[in-house]
């Protein structure tokens, strides 16, 4: 059988990045500071988390690796069980518009998904470079680049439920 997996990040996703909003705390599930970092949840992640939980198998795919699950999870009261990807950036003078986790993406994949297997990618950071790899990697993909001022929308998971419940082709 064959499984979904939705690969989640952390900053521009599930902590938007907008210093203007910052103010609304109407705006916000959670204000946090973390080690020093301010962080805005969206309002309704937690409820998105739970739903897309139903569907998927979420996976960390942020620069935050391991601290997701030991630092950020137990505040966020979510994630401290999921796995991680390790992150492996690229020398950000690396010449054009790339994915900086692309390579990271591509030896989880290939090392954790099975033929068959499902993948959805949420991440602020997506380069034309990943959508390419998406289209040519022999598996059904759904990526989605949230605007890192506001994180993640209902309309973003909305996306994300429909991809994971849908008949797989």
């Amino acid at each position: 059988m064959s499984t979904d997996y939705l690969l989640l990040d952390v900053d521009g996703v599930l902590n938007a990045l907008a210093s203007g909003q910052r103010a609304r705390k109407e705006a916000w599930e959670q204000v946090l500071t973390i080690q020093g970092y301010r962080i805005c949840v969206p309002l309704g992640t937690s409820e998105w988390v739970r739903e897309l939980q139903e569907c998927c198998r979420i996976v960390w795919c942020s620069t935050w690796e391991k601290e997701a699950c030991t630092v950020l999870a137990p505040r966020l009261g979510f994630g401290a069980d999921w796995p991680v990807v390790p992150i492996n950036m690229p020398s950000r003078s690396d010449p054009g518009r790339r994915t900086l986790k692309l390579r990271s993406v591509k030896a989880w994949a290939e090392k954790n998904l099975a033929p068959g297997d499902r993948l959805a990618w949420v991440d602020d950071e997506l380069a034309p470079d990943a959508w390419e790899w998406a289209a040519g990697c022999g598996r059904e993909c759904l990526l989605l680049a949230p605007d890192s001022r506001q994180g993640w929308t209902r309309e973003h998971v909305d996306a994300l439920v429909a991809f994971a419940t849908r008949s797989k082709r």
